[in-house]
């Protein structure tokens, strides 16, 4: 073949390959746009990425009481059939060699393909120890091999509810979850309709634990909700949760800059004096200067830290440093980034100097100083001359000195507080009225 011929098919080949390319992500997208816009009572399937994506998946172990098919996604062609209960996947160059449990090779599946491993049975799939309802989808997501759970809606459920509240829980809480859950599902599948996955296994989206996370009782929890999810003027409602909201649920709006009517801002009084209610650590002063530096925000000295703003809620807004005579205010978020976000429970918090010396004087009410705002995006902005009006320092401190942070709650606070809603069960309340309580306005649909 000459260099003209062998450069043409070159060509076409390359060409082949890049209308095979989109033909998949057209029909993925098709098939996922249609399960999302014909209504939420259509939504009956979800499909999860599985952590194991993240991981080494040159060799991946697969175990079924009923053997397994392999097929291709989309013609969905049989490509391996095999009665053994166990075999290995191995990564060799493009190819999965498929073997036995004993080493002996059986078959090869091209990785550049979207294939679905499924048991004949009802059985669930074991992949690296973890087991799954339904079927396994390999296929290339962002360049990267991925594996994702595709199961029914409340299957998935029976996978997510332990994971997110303790199956000890009272069962009118574990109802409640359920249909929280279920209807937080939902909305991931619309607001996923471009993507070819509807939801993570992780606190990304729900932590969802599989087959081996089901528990009876949160099985019968999930079946008598069956289908029934939360509706705000007749759309699902985003029905966020977090584990206790310190006494008082925050405002969406607050939270994420997204106002919903139906999460707003209210005491709660069954969400104190719960085991996650209180939470403190400290850090040194010294730390929290190279904290800062690391966030963009230089500062010399602290010479005194409080709490400048608060949300209704009683969430932390702002932070206010004094570096001598000027003022830095930190957003929240800044300032919990500065000392590590994860040691941070909530943003329901105090300060509190410990070991502190050389206590001054704070500015009074209608003192002018100058203040620096630092925004969370790092922009700093320098005001002079401006009036002071709600600080409440702490006494000034020095770098060796302890600043102790103390705080109620455990996650973002909004919507339903999964202690709140255990107290509630105990305290003689049903699901739903845990639900109307943490979804203001919100009504249950009937299910099916």
């Amino acid at each position: 073949m000459n260099t003209w011929a062998t450069s043409m098919t070159k060509e076409i080949q390359m060409k082949n390959k890049i209308l095979f390319i989109i033909t998949i992500f057209l029909l993925v997208f098709s098939m996922r746009s249609a399960k999302a816009e014909n209504g939420y009572e259509h939504i009956t399937n979800v499909d999860v990425k599985l952590g194991i994506s993240a991981q080494n998946l040159n060799e991946l172990k697969l175990s079924s009481d009923d053997g397994f098919e392999i097929r291709d996604m989309f013609s969905n062609l049989s490509l391996f059939q095999s009665f053994e209960k166990n075999i290995v996947l191995k990564l060799n160059g493009q190819n999965y060699d498929i073997h036995d449990a004993q080493g002996n090779y059986l078959s090869s599946m091209a990785t550049n393909k979207t294939m679905k491993i499924l048991s004949p049975g009802a059985n669930p799939i074991k992949i690296n120890n973890k087991r799954y309802r339904g079927y396994l989808t390999f296929a290339y997501i962002d360049n990267q091999l991925s594996i994702i759970n595709n199961l029914g809606l409340e299957e998935y459920l029976y996978g997510v509810v332990p994971r997110e509240m303790p199956s000890t829980f009272s069962y009118e809480a574990l109802k409640a979850q359920a249909v929280a859950a279920r209807s937080y599902a939902v909305t991931s599948v619309t607001r996923n309709k471009d993507k070819s996955f509807d939801l993570y296994d992780t606190v990304s989206s729900q932590v969802y634990g599989g087959f081996d996370a089901e528990r009876d009782n949160v099985r019968k929890a999930v079946d008598e909700t069956r289908g029934q999810i939360l509706l705000s003027d007749g759309k699902v409602v985003n029905a966020t949760y977090s584990s206790s909201n310190g006494g008082y649920t925050a405002d969406a709006n607050d939270v994420w800059g997204t106002k919903f009517k139906y999460l707003i801002s209210k005491e709660d009084k069954y969400s104190i004096n719960e085991p996650n209610y209180n939470w403190n650590f400290e850090i040194s002063a010294n730390d929290l200067i190279n904290g800062l530096k690391k966030q963009g925000i230089n500062i010399k000295s602290i010479n005194q830290i409080y709490i400048k703003e608060n949300n209704i809620s009683n969430r932390v807004k702002t932070v206010a440093i004094k570096d001598g005579a000027k003022e830095v205010l930190v957003d929240n978020n800044k300032f919990k980034n500065a000392i590590g976000a994860n040691k941070f429970k909530s943003s329901m918090y105090t300060l509190e100097i410990k070991g502190a010396s050389n206590a001054v004087v704070a500015p009074e009410d209608n003192e002018e100083e100058d203040v620096t705002v630092v925004f969370e995006d790092g922009v700093a902005i320098f005001i002079s001359n401006v009036t002071n009006k709600k600080a409440s320092p702490s006494p000034s401190i020095n770098t060796e000195a302890k600043i102790k942070i103390s705080g109620h709650g455990w996650g973002h606070g909004v919507g339903l507080s999964q202690w709140g809603a255990n107290n509630m069960a105990k305290a003689g309340l049903k699901y739903d009225e845990i639900l109307k309580f943490y979804y203001d306005g919100a009504e249950i649909s009937n299910g099916n």
